[in-house]
């Protein structure tokens, strides 16, 4: 379902979804600066309250909506009703001058902003503490970062606009893997918990990227770790790998053998 926008001429910023319970928050600014909730249907507004700046959202584990608006150097937490519950400096002793934050990705144990005037991730614990910086050296460093998210084990995937490209880290700063994205104009990044990763582009195409061969069609059968095929006929399953279907024929045998 389309959701119902309230009235009024704000521009939407970002969104995010409770991981437990649906229900989506809706960030907005210029002229007015906010977050919407509604139910998890996307149907009704259930709540909004004002923010500083509207800006990247997210939503943690603990239940609080964070929000890092481009024009001030804080990450704001409020519960689901819009109670402010935290309120942490994301400038890690940088000049909050130089500074822009671009997106948001909240996991269990930290909240990391990207920078799109540093071009760096910065990672802090709920209660603020700066925990590392990320992307910011090296062959593989960050060009033009946007959008962020944190997948499975804490890996974070950023989108950098400057080479269209996906670049993942792991959470100790450590350079995984450079994906690059086929598009021009790459505007948003979302990470599965089996590794895939989800970019969108401006014109609204959603291009699905598979780091690790994965089975993701066939027939009806059981495609088991122990077992892979029926020994008494012959079929064909696909593998996913780097956003390409590749056929594998699976003769009168099992693949385990």
């Amino acid at each position: 379902a389309q959701m119902p926008a309230p009235s009024g001429p704000e521009f939407i910023s970002d969104l995010a979804v409770h991981p437990d319970t649906g229900q989506i928050f809706v960030s907005v600014a210029n002229p007015s600066n906010g977050i919407w909730a509604s139910n998890p249907e996307g149907t009704a507004f259930t709540a909004s309250w004002s923010v500083p700046s509207g800006g990247a959202i997210d939503v943690g584990r603990d239940g609080r909506v964070y929000i890092a608006g481009p024009e001030e150097d804080m990450i704001r937490g409020y519960s689901v009703y819009g109670a402010p519950v935290a309120t942490i400096a994301t400038d890690a002793g940088g000049n909050p001058a130089e500074q822009i934050p671009a997106g948001i990705a909240v996991d269990g144990k930290r909240i990391w902003i990207s920078d799109r005037e540093q071009d760096e991730i910065r990672g802090f614990t709920g209660p603020g503490v700066h925990v590392g910086t990320i992307g910011n050296t090296g062959p593989n460093a960050l060009v033009d970062v946007g959008q962020i998210d944190v997948g499975e084990p804490g890996r974070i995937y950023a989108l950098d606009r400057g080479d269209h490209s996906v670049k993942i880290f792991d959470a100790d700063g450590t350079f995984v893997e450079r994906v690059e994205t086929g598009m021009g104009d790459p505007v948003d990044v979302t990470a599965h918990a089996d590794g895939s990763f989800w970019v969108l582009g401006s014109s609204g195409q959603v291009v699905t990227f598979s780091l690790m061969p994965r089975v993701v069609g066939g027939d009806s059968r059981n495609f088991g770790s122990s077992f892979l095929g029926n020994p008494g006929s012959e079929q064909m399953i696909y593998l996913q790998n780097d956003n390409y279907l590749l056929p594998l024929p699976v003769l009168n045998t099992s693949l385990a053998d």
